[in-house]
């Protein structure tokens, strides 16, 4: 497994507002050599790539995202980090913007595109998407609307695993939208650095599942992509947060801490093999990324800086500096299922079983042949020595003292000396016979060659001198009549030679030794004949004995085979039915294979029908909330346009009504004097009246004492009269003032009344207006309501038409999985019965094959008791010339030696009999096992059929409400 360090890039981001109207400036600059330098303190930082302010998100995701997917559609784990303070773009990284598209929107569109190549169109690819945010030290799936927090983590092979919400993409926009939609369930916050800061670190998993076309059930590459949106580094003085904001930054700072330790703790690891303990538990973060951090992936930390700062982008950089010497090692993910799995081994089992076979059989063939040369030797030694330490003696014993030597000094020079030279008979020929037990060995004596070995020795004639001159060896077989297969065990010891003369031989001794010889040699001929007419007999009655048992076991193996051949027969019919039914099993499972794909993907066409029609309801219903507040919206702002148009009239009328109240108050104020001038005047008047009566009295005074007071009061009468006469023309002015004044009122309040009247005449006719207005808006609003109810009511027409023709495909489904389900019954019991009938049948063929052994066995020895008996029977009719005792006791010793070579023949062959029913019960258990975790499987098989016609059921029912509803 190759090592691969974690490649680390940085992405200086550009002023933003915010900065630019503080007059920050620039703190970190990019050398002409690629590397980031400090401005003020002289810092500088080398990584895998630097990108500078104009350079975009795809720029990124060709350097650093690209090979990591194309790595993971390979079966290889993969990780992209973002990394960086508050407010430095991460997520605008990630996320994009409106023209320029974020890595996890790059990612999704390049894994789909090269789906769709050439490469890849030999495999068949699933998807799987889960979103998760950990939000305070809590895990929250952003797929799940309840937003309830996960709380049990496990470990699956060294990655550790939760029980998150993961939903089947077939396509980009697919799983862009649950992208979406998990980006607005993301919490989200506003601080005095970033009007939309991320409170929480965010994982955008994507599960790649991939094998090739056609292949059922075997090896399958499985990788996680992991886009990681890290939450900023805050400080409270910058952000200004308080309350729950504040515990907010202490949570993603804790938790980023953490993350910093391990890395720390990873790139500084001590010991030969780097091994040391790393903190992943401190943090749900650090665990949940433990196997990306210097484990099973390929990881890239994208750190996002802004040039404006020096101490954070400097704890950042720090940060990359350490992740960049962590080293990880990805490998390919190939997932095996169990049956693929037990295939294989039961594969390598044989393989290994058939190597040790021929192990086996090497050693079992180089045992043989050691066997072979160690018997052709103990054989040799048998037929050529067998007889050479007893039968030494026994001539001893019977041996003539005239073969003594003399105790004459003499007669030590002319003794002849048998010095024989080793055999020149070939050895016994040895046979192989390859049987069910083994290898056997058997030996096999020729009776034609015997004959011609075996020659009459010449007469002897003791009178004769023996000649000082050494024999040869033709002459000393000629002389002696020893066989030449005994030639070699005729050694006499060492003596020295004597001479034998017919001195020292007396005549009666050679008559007596002549007649004593004629008298043996009879006496022999006659036992030799006796015992050979003995022989011949006993041999002809086991002769026979063993005939009829062989004729017998050849009736018993025609027979058996016979019944081997019926059992042949019928066992070739079974495997054939056999192979039928286990190919029409297999039928029925791509058959019910292919269903549980069809209802998988029913089920999801359904799931995704169902979500989007919830979409689409929530689309209409936000289609009509908003057409709605656009219509209120725009009556209100029409009436609020109409009110404060009115309003405006209004004040205008006010301030109108204002002055003119003004004026009639000053209108009243003139009135009021003009009264008070009126009242004067009527004041006068009345004066006026009074002197008017006084005058009528003074007229009538004078008219009747005109002549009194003619002379004494003229001038007081004239001073009176022009009082009068003036007081009459002050009253004449005041009168013509008054209907002046009178006239000037009443004109007044006539304007002032038609004023108010045209007022009241104006706003009546804007009110009549403003409710024509308003009605002719409800009757708008009216229609608008009942064309989006005929909308609503024609998509729920059709969003039925649609569910009627799931609900019919639904029925079919079930239909053709309820006589699927039939089949698969009725296999599965013709799959029992045949395997009761194999296993039936295995045990009566087993019972033959032991029956045939045994009566192989009985043929064998028959036949080597046989082949035994005539070698004993020819051997017997050669070798009766040589001595009765050396015969008797080479016989006993080979028949010891025959036995103890047929006892360990029936050792070795117990033993190897032993060992193959060791390895036929261990054979038979392994069957076993895997017949009952077939029956297993088929059982579990059931159970989830069961559960998924349940499931169906359940949505039926879910359907049939929501029809009702």
């Amino acid at each position: 497994m190759s090592s691969d360090n974690i490649k680390v890039s940085i992405k200086v981001r550009p002023l933003i507002s915010r900065e630019k109207n503080e007059n920050c400036s620039k703190e970190w600059l990019i050398d002409e050599n690629g590397s980031l330098s400090s401005v003020s303190r002289g810092h500088v930082f080398n990584f895998d790539h630097i990108f500078d302010e104009g350079s975009s998100n795809a720029d990124v995701f060709e350097v650093i995202a690209k090979p990591i997917v194309e790595n993971a559609l390979n079966g290889i784990n993969g990780t992209i980090f973002a990394y960086g303070q508050t407010s430095s773009g991460k997520t605008y990284c990630l996320s994009g913007g409106e023209n320029d598209p974020g890595i996890v929107i790059l990612v999704v569109n390049e894994i789909f595109k090269q789906i769709n190549t050439s490469e890849m169109a030999n495999r068949e690819f699933l998807i799987r998407v889960g979103y998760i945010e950990i939000y305070n030290e809590k895990i929250y799936d952003l797929l799940d609307a309840k937003k309830t927090a996960i709380e049990k983590m496990f470990e699956n092979q060294g990655e550790v695993k939760i029980s998150q919400i993961e939903v089947m993409a077939s396509s980009s926009d697919v799983m862009l939208e649950h992208f979406r939609r998990g980006n607005e369930l993301k919490r989200t916050g506003e601080t005095a650095m970033n009007e939309r800061s991320s409170r929480s670190h965010s994982i955008f998993s994507i599960t790649i599942e991939s094998r090739e076309k056609g292949s059922s059930g075997g090896e399958c590459k499985v990788s996680t992509l992991n886009l990681v949106d890290l939450a900023g580094s805050e400080r409270a003085d910058q952000t200004k947060a308080t309350g729950e904001r504040l515990n907010e930054s202490k949570h993603i700072n804790q938790s980023l801490l953490a993350l910093g330790k391990v890395i720390r703790e990873l790139s500084s690891g001590t010991g030969d093999n780097g091994e040391k303990f790393i903190s992943y538990r401190d943090s749900k973060l650090t665990r949940l990324l433990s196997a990306s951090l210097g484990g099973n992936a390929k990881t890239a930390i994208i750190c996002t800086i802004t040039p404006a700062t020096i101490d954070e982008t400097l704890s950042t950089l720090n940060f990359a500096n350490n992740a960049k010497t962590i080293k990880n090692k990805p490998k390919v993910n190939n997932i095996i299922s169990e049956r693929t799995m037990i295939a294989k081994l039961q594969n390598e089992i044989l393989k290994l079983h058939h190597q040790l076979q021929e192990e086996k059989t090497k050693n079992s063939k180089l045992e043989n042949i050691n066997k072979i040369k160690n018997s052709i030797d103990e054989r040799e030694r048998q037929i050529i020595h067998g007889f050479n330490s007893n039968s030494n003696k026994i001539n001893e014993m019977n041996r003539r003292r005239t073969w003594c030597p003399s105790t004459k000094e003499g007669c030590k020079e002319n003794i002849f000396i048998t010095s024989t030279p080793p055999s020149q008979l070939p050895p016994p020929p040895v046979i192989l016979r390859n049987t069910e037990d083994g290898p056997q060995i058997t030996f096999s004596f020729q009776s034609e060659n015997l004959d011609e070995l075996f020659r009459p020795a010449d007469e002897v004639n003791f009178d004769e001198p023996i000649p000082n001159s050494q024999m040869t060896d033709e002459e000393l077989a000629r002389r002696i009549r020893t066989p030449k297969v005994f030639k070699k065990s005729v050694q006499l010891p060492d003596s020295p030679e004597i001479k034998l003369t017919s001195d020292m031989i007396k005549e009666e001794e050679i008559i007596k030794l002549k007649q004593m010889n004629e008298y043996l040699q009879n006496e022999l001929q006659e036992l030799q004949d006796f015992k050979r007419l003995e022989e011949f007999c006993d041999n002809d009655i086991k002769n026979q004995a063993l005939f009829d048992k062989i004729n017998q076991h050849e009736g018993t193996i025609v027979s058996l085979n016979a019944l081997i051949d019926k059992q042949n027969s019928e066992m070739k019919e079974l495997e054939v039915r056999f192979q039928l039914s286990e190919n029409e099993q297999k039928k029925c499972v791509k058959e019910r294979q292919e269903k549980e794909n069809l209802l998988a993907s029913i089920q999801y066409e359904y799931e995704q029908f169902k979500q989007k029609s919830k979409l689409r309801e929530e689309e209409l219903v936000n289609e009509l909330n908003k057409s709605r507040n656009e219509t209120v919206n725009n009556d209100l702002e029409k009436l609020r346009s109409e009110f404060e148009t009115t309003s405006d009239q209004l004040m205008d009328a006010l301030e109108d009504n204002e002055k003119l109240q003004q004026e009639i108050s000053d209108i009243r104020d003139v009135l009021s004097e003009k009264v008070l001038k009126i009242q004067e005047l009527q004041e006068k008047i009345d004066q006026h009246e009074k002197i008017d009566c006084q005058y009528k009295k003074i007229e009538e005074i004078l008219k009747n004492n005109q002549e009194v007071v003619q002379v004494d009061e003229t001038d007081d009468l004239i001073e009176m009269i022009t009082k009068l006469i003036d007081a009459a023309v002050k009253t004449e002015s005041l009168e013509t003032e008054k209907s002046q004044f009178i006239k000037e009122i009443e004109e007044i309040q006539i304007q002032e009344k038609s004023q108010i009247i045209e007022k009241h005449e104006q706003e009546k006719l804007k009110l009549i207006n403003d409710l024509e207005n308003t009605n002719a808006l409800k009757t708008s609003i009216s229609l608008e309501l009942e064309t989006i109810k005929n909308n609503q009511s024609t998509a729920i027409t059709e969003y039925q038409a649609q569910l009627d023709k799931l609900q019919t495909n639904l029925e079919d489904r079930l239909l053709e999985l309820s006589n699927l389900e039939a089949k698969y019954q009725h296999i599965t019991k013709e799959n029992k019965d045949l395997i009761g009938k194999v296993t039936s049948l295995n045990d009566f063929i087993d019972k033959q094959k032991s029956e045939m052994k045994e009566l192989e066995m009985l043929n064998q020895l028959s036949e080597n008791e046989q082949k035994k008996s005539i070698k004993e029977i020819q051997e017997k009719e050669k070798l009766l010339a040589s001595i009765e005792q050396d015969y008797e006791q080479f016989r006993q010793n080979s028949k010891l030696r025959e036995e103890e070579l047929v006892n360990e023949l029936n050792k070795s062959r117990n033993q190897t009999v032993n060992n193959d029913v060791e390895k036929l019960r261990s054979e038979f258990e392994t069957i076993s096992d895997q017949l009952i975790n077939s029956l297993e499987d088929n059982a579990k098989l059931q159970q989830e059929f069961n559960e998924k016609v349940l499931k169906i059921q359940e949505l039926q029912e879910k359907i049939d409400q929501h029809e009702k509803k």
